[in-house]
């Protein structure tokens, strides 16, 4: 096993005011866009992970801004403010639009769309912000600090997947994907004049001269006259994905099946393009020419510097272990990541931490639970399988319990081990004999909790009967509880208040929601929504204290908490936390990008844990603590937010 002892990074703990700790660590996920800035002279970056990035051209991260907790697709910059605006939503449902002040870290304003968002620019002159939609009436102008309608492109012409600004801010030239280009004129809300050309075009770069528009046509790279709509030059390119054109105008960039190919436009001719650099061991989701050369980001968020001849110089990646699970006993605590188990004592937040690092049990995603002091129980859901992990020298052996389907649950209670199926199996094991104590078994069954006495609840989806059921573990007997969710996907009991919480799916107007519902009564007939979520939340979880106080995940902002009569917020800045957990007075959150939030009661604020690449470590406080490993040290960034 690796021990790693902790050191104090900082000789202060506390840094000045007007400063923060940021971890320099890439996206968690694909790198959707690039763009640069000339007058700041940075890279900006949007995730699937729903952050926005801000670099330095030789990779220091200069800012993390969480604009969602869905993917950022898209940026367009103002052109003389530090401000930005983002496109944010699935690839398929695009509805969201949020500008911010990257320089204060805070949104200015949040507009969201019925129609599929497409495209987006700031006027060179950066009063107005441009977006066009999927709708006849395409494109809308808002004033670009506060987002109010400046009324203008009152008449539609069609859906507009591009378009361009001129330099005086009058005109607009709109790309429609029949192939129509039509010039518009902003105050006279009419048409100068339209086009024809290729249709479907994608990844659509203007040259600075405002004459052509260079574009990928399926798998061929076209240029085409903006003044006539003809083509003016075109090359075949098997596999032809994302384009980049430098700043000025005449190299042109394209990811494809044979990787990176460069060539030269001259207006009328497409030059060089040969033999391409090879293609990485990831696809390229970016590229962007800035100050330094050629930028591109891939698939699990590393930014590179793409130097030509093959080479790629890294310029930062993500190096925060995915964390599947948290497990606690006592003093310890141990978490799964995909390099092995990380058991360590829990943080006294005072810099004394020490990790040694177990091989994993499986490949892939497990969870963990601690079964005594000496061992861990391992699991993972697809194929379900089990195994006992040794605290002391990290052999793993498979558990002797038959496994018929994937696991929806594996939890340690005072009843005892409990496997619930996919199919509805479920079963209550002995720990350490692993003797079945409870069997049953009912279709779409995916959890099950132990309430008062000899009674369990178990959850499921309302398609095959009820969503929530009683049964008597003694008899066998069932009863339904009255609940009207689609599905229920989470449970748990509170003694203390007698009390069952759960996290379901139900319909409301216009779709679903994913609610917070407290049930109480003898046979848990009374349901009280707590808080909701307009739209499906499946990754949040519950945990309750000593004191019956409730926390949870739900929504993907501050967690909600619930003392037994009101419902507050507890904040997690910049983090959606997802699986909870409460141990020895201490909430911990296991966040979207795999950092650990810890709050306890000196503390209010969340300290952040991070497990790193390599076995280091790094413990962030909320007043500008920082504590690392040595490898991690040179990984913590004091940013100025004055």
């Amino acid at each position: 096993m690796r021990k790693l002892a902790a050191l104090l990074l900082l000789a202060s703990a506390v840094l000045a005011g007007g400063q923060n700790l940021l971890l320099d660590s890439s996206h968690a996920g694909p790198v959707n866009d690039l763009v640069y800035d000339p007058t700041s002279d940075l890279l900006f970056s949007a995730g699937q992970d729903g952050t926005v990035r801000i670099w330095e051209p030789e990779g220091r991260l200069r800012a993390s801004l969480r604009v969602s907790h869905r993917p950022v697709q898209r940026l367009a910059l103002h052109p003389s403010l530090p401000q930005f605006s983002a496109l944010v939503g699935e690839a398929s449902k695009i509805d969201t639009l949020a500008a911010w002040d990257w320089e204060r870290g805070e949104e200015l304003f949040s507009l969201t769309s019925d129609r599929q968002l497409m495209h987006l620019a700031y006027a060179p002159q950066g009063n107005y912000l441009a977006y066009s939609r999927a709708d006849y009436r395409s494109l809308a102008a808002v004033d670009s600090r506060s987002g109010a309608d400046l009324g203008l492109l009152r008449t539609g012409f069609g859906i507009v997947s591009f378009f361009a600004i001129s330099r005086n801010g009058n005109t607009v030239m709109g790309y429609q994907p029949s192939g129509l280009i039509t010039y518009w004129d902003l105050q006279a809300d009419r048409s100068l004049r339209q086009l024809r050309t290729l249709a479907d075009l994608s990844q659509i770069r203007i040259t600075p001269s405002n004459r052509h528009l260079l574009a990928a046509a399926g798998e061929r790279l076209v240029a085409v006259d903006l003044l006539s709509g003809a083509l003016a030059a075109e090359e075949y390119v098997p596999g032809l994905a994302r384009l980049a054109l430098a700043p000025e105008g005449e190299e042109l960039a394209a990811d494809s099946a044979d990787g990176l190919r460069r060539w030269h436009f001259t207006g009328s001719t497409l030059a060089g393009g040969g033999t391409g650099d090879p293609p990485g061991e990831l696809p390229l989701t970016a590229l962007a020419y800035g100050s330094g050369g050629l930028y591109a980001g891939d698939q699990d968020g590393t930014l590179s510097l793409l130097e030509g001849g093959g080479t790629r110089r890294i310029l930062a990646r993500n190096v925060i272990l995915r964390v599947h699970g948290l497990a606690f006993r006592r003093e310890l605590a141990a978490a799964a990541t995909p390099e092995g188990i990380f058991v360590f004592r829990s943080p006294d937040l005072t810099g004394e931490l020490t990790l040694s690092r177990l091989p994993p049990p499986f490949a892939g995603s497990f969870g963990l639970e601690f079964l005594d002091d000496q061992r861990l129980l391992a699991w993972r859901q697809e194929p379900g399988e089990l195994a006992a992990v040794d605290l002391a020298t990290g052999s793993s052996k498979p558990l002797a319990v038959e496994i018929g389907a994937s696991l929806q649950q594996v939890s340690l209670e005072p009843r005892g081990l409990v496997l619930v199926e996919r199919g509805g199996l479920c079963r209550i094991l002995d720990p350490q004999s692993l003797e079945t104590r409870f069997r049953y078994n009912a279709a779409a069954v995916n959890r099950l909790a132990a309430t008062r006495g000899d009674f369990l609840v178990a959850a499921g989806a309302a398609g095959f009967g009820n969503s929530l059921f009683q049964i008597n573990a003694r008899t066998g007997e069932t009863v339904p509880i009255r609940d009207p969710s689609l599905f229920v996907y989470d449970l748990l009991y509170s003694p203390s208040r007698t009390s069952l919480y759960s996290l379901a799916v139900e319909s409301a107007q216009g779709g679903s929601r994913t609610v917070l519902a407290a049930h109480s009564g003898r046979q848990l007939e009374s349901r009280r929504v707590l808080a909701f979520f307009a739209g499906e939340d499946l990754g949040a979880s519950l945990a309750e204290d000593s004191s019956g106080t409730l926390y949870c995940s739900l929504g993907f902002g501050p967690l909600a908490v619930w003392d037994g009569s009101s419902l507050s917020r507890l904040e997690n800045p910049g983090q959606v936390a997802r699986r909870l957990a409460v141990h020895e007075g201490r909430l911990y959150a296991v966040n979207a990008d795999s950092s650990i939030s810890l709050w306890d009661k000196v503390w209010q604020a969340p300290w952040r844990m991070y497990l790193l690449l390599d076995g280091d470590w790094a413990l962030l406080g909320p007043q500008g603590q920082a504590y690392a490993s040595p490898g991690a040290r040179s990984r913590i960034l004091q940013v100025n937010t004055q």
